[in-house]
């Protein structure tokens, strides 16, 4: 904003204060832009990529490990049947061991291919300027069926090997991965994300940054369990690995498959501090009462786990992180003194449940089907969520409480009445209608101050609709550049209408 006089030489004229507003709608950026006639297939280009990037990386370590391994004399098409399975296998999809079946979503894997994902999917709806609903939907619906039908290329690939996958259940999990991911990466790109993202950002955002600092401890905390269980048991951890054959092959994929489901093993962890436990089989269960896990799958992250029967008093330690969690939870709400409810404990309980609901989804994903014995592997997802909701609450909502009334002892109750002593500085007069426009002060405050002109409307200014929800007073003098470049509004300033602000020193 600049200010600037108008007006031919010799002659008086008013000071004017340019603003400068975004730019009408006729410029083609805005929410009447037409965007690209072709958006679907723009969605299916995204998908071509991201399953293209996701498949080249794991195709690349399966070719890497079998050039290296002692059966590189195999088949070469091998590897990228390899690489096929565990990319369904990242989605979630049912899948075919030579032991049995497997549904069990290494989340190392599946994370890295949503970034991969959501990123292509953002870029289709930037590319083909779908910021209206109608192209952003089908964007999304070109990202899932090109996801869908690669899906069923693939799995049509694996089918007659020992690594497969069935064609219509590792369809069924691409399209319902491709629809979650390829919202995430489309919906920041339209118009009515932006209305939604500005009419709640600010109450939003701190029980997003309460709820993700919860989120960040928990998770945090349970692969700081995971990491201290697999040392204490180093022993048994590297037995593992000497079982394993293959040479230096077998060694990388191992610790390469270990890495992947590393994520899992940190939300077991979590499952099990915040007391509802880990089922390792159909028949086993692991929790504050004990371990009875029989038989289990011999790698690495299993040899961690403690011995079978009652645990030992450092057991109890993982408790610590959902009370770190929670006292996180109710320190990070900024405490409002005007509305304790609806500013500070409200935003605490929303938060707490937030956190317990993205947690639980997280340990659902984290969990699934080993087959035989192992049909349920892994935390229980809605119980995980509510014990972590729960405890959050319990433990944050004080801390909340407390912080408030901390706040509210140490800030005074009001203000205090300004001074009305002479000696040096004598109070201005100010007339009783615009008594209000002075907020209390003290009278020294006002030795050192700048004459500030204020910005005033007449009454009878109507606003009037320039540029989506903006409003413009009718006083204001409008006009749009042919280049496009912004509207520029005009306001009469009268310099003789001001209002003292007092000046602080630099020092």
């Amino acid at each position: 904003m600049s200010v600037r006089d108008l007006g031919a030489a010799g002659r008086q004229c008013c000071p004017v204060v340019t603003i400068l507003a975004p730019a009408p709608r006729t410029t083609g950026v805005g929410p009447q832009d037409p965007g690209s006639r072709w958006p679907a297939a723009f969605g299916l280009l995204a998908a071509l990529i991201s399953a293209a990037v996701g498949l080249a990386v794991l195709g690349a370590v399966s070719v890497l490990l079998w050039a290296t391994g002692p059966a590189s004399g195999g088949s070469p098409t091998g590897p990228f049947r390899t690489a096929s399975w565990f990319w369904l296998l990242g989605q979630r999809a049912a899948t075919h061991l030579p032991a049995g079946h497997v549904q069990l979503a290494p989340l190392g894997l599946t994370a890295v291919l949503a970034v991969v994902a959501v990123r292509a999917a953002g870029w289709a709806a930037r590319t083909a300027r779908a910021h209206e609903t109608g192209p952003a939907a089908a964007v999304v619906a070109g990202f899932t069926g090109g996801c869908g039908v690669l899906a069923l290329v693939a799995a049509h690939e694996t089918s007659p090997h020992g690594l497969s996958a069935a064609v219509m259940p590792a369809m069924r999990a691409a399209v319902l991965f491709a629809v979650l991911t390829s919202l995430m990466g489309v919906a920041p790109q339209t118009w009515l994300w932006a209305q939604f993202a500005a009419q709640w950002r600010t109450r939003a955002r701190p029980v997003l940054r309460a709820a993700g600092a919860a989120s960040l401890i928990l998770f945090g905390g349970g692969f700081a369990v995971v990491g201290v269980c697999l040392a204490v048991h180093n022993e048994a951890v590297g037995a593992v690995f000497d079982r394993t054959g293959g040479g230096n092959s077998g060694f990388i994929g191992l610790a390469l498959i270990s890495v992947i489901f590393l994520p899992n093993a940190a939300c077991w962890a979590v499952g099990f501090a915040s007391g509802p436990g880990v089922a390792l089989a159909a028949d086993a269960h692991v929790d504050f009462r004990g371990m009875d896990a029989g038989a289990l799958p011999g790698l690495p992250l299993t040899a961690g786990l403690p011995q079978a029967g009652a645990l030992g008093w450092i057991a109890w330690l993982p408790l610590l992180v959902p009370l770190a969690a929670g006292l996180a939870t109710g320190w990070a709400i900024a405490p409002d003194k005007g509305r304790p409810v609806r500013g500070t404990l409200l935003p605490t309980a929303a938060a707490a449940a937030l956190t317990g609901l993205l947690v639980g989804a997280v340990c659902w994903l984290s969990a699934g089907d080993g087959g035989g014995r192992l049909t349920q592997f892994g935390p229980s997802g809605w119980q995980v969520g509510g014990s972590v909701a729960a405890e959050l609450l319990v433990i944050g909502l004080p801390v909340a409480a407390i912080r408030l009334a901390v706040t509210r002892h140490r800030s005074p109750a009001t203000v205090p009445a300004a001074r009305t002593s002479t000696e040096t500085v004598s109070a201005p007069v100010v007339a009783d209608d615009e008594a209000d426009r002075f907020p209390p002060m003290d009278l020294e405050d006002l030795e050192d101050t700048q004459e500030i002109p204020i910005i005033r409307l007449s009454e009878d200014a109507e606003p009037v609709e320039v540029v989506g929800s903006a409003a413009m007073p009718k006083g204001f003098e409008l006009f749009a550049e042919p280049t496009g470049r912004p509207t520029v509004a005009l306001i009469e300033v009268d310099l003789e209408d001001t209002q003292p602000i007092p000046v602080i020193p630099a020092d």
